[in-house]
């Protein structure tokens, strides 16, 4: 693992707001209200740790800095039949009637609600790239950098991380808008995406780097390529 960190490409945490999205993950009613049966797991932690309360605090720097703020929704519709299926999640998500579409369940929760014109990407699978036009919307975006945050840790934000590796974004996890079912889950997830290429930042990193300069408008960065 060191042959992989030691050949990493490190940009600091200098942000081009045009070309950088934050994806805001799986902050769904059925994910976080805690008399659901996949809230039960999540949503206790999460308002124990104040995991929402950074979300939000991000999402609101992104908006201040011009970063494009990306909702991902898994909506289930229809649910799945459990034939032919292997993955747990699916299986749990159908047995619960989680996660459909249409649903209250479904949508983001109140404290995070999407703003008017705000991409909210729809998907079926734990990747938000998978089966979804988050890959589409990205490049229609000129995305070059992806900010991800969300639940859980080590199911669906390491999935989409991978995912977003493996098309060749610049990619950022923020670590404590982060969360899954235990402290366990979450420190081991991190651990593999931070040897992934994925550079891992706290919330009070994100938005200060958004706030004292390190976010450079998209006329110089382009300027700046030019030039060199």
């Amino acid at each position: 693992m060191k042959l992989l960190q030691e050949n990493r490409a490190n940009r600091g945490l200098e942000f081009v707001p045009g070309e950088t999205a934050l994806l805001v993950a799986h902050w769904q009613n059925d994910v976080i209200d805690e008399s659901r049966p996949f809230g039960a797991m999540f949503g206790p932690q999460i308002r124990k740790r104040g995991t929402l309360q950074r979300m939000k605090a991000a999402i609101e720097a992104a908006r201040r800095a011009g970063v494009h703020v990306v909702y991902l929704n898994v909506v289930l519709d229809p649910l799945p039949s459990e034939k032919g299926i292997y993955d747990p999640l699916m299986i749990a998500a159908s047995r619960t009637q989680s996660m459909r579409k249409g649903t209250r369940g479904a949508a983001v929760v109140d404290e995070l609600t999407p703003e008017p014109g705000d991409p909210i990407v729809e998907h079926g699978k734990s990747s938000g790239f998978h089966e979804s036009n988050l890959k589409s919307l990205l490049d229609q975006l000129g995305i070059d950098t992806v900010v991800i945050a969300g639940l859980a840790t080590n199911i669906a934000v390491e999935h989409t991380l991978r995912d977003a590796v493996q098309h060749g974004y610049r990619t950022i996890l923020i670590e404590d808008c982060c969360y899954s079912s235990s402290p366990e889950y979450h420190d081991a997830s991190v651990l593999t995406m931070r040897v992934l290429a994925a550079d891992v930042i706290t919330v009070d990193d994100f938005i200060g780097a958004l706030e004292d300069g390190s976010a450079v408008p998209q006329a110089t960065a382009q300027a700046e390529i030019s030039a060199g």
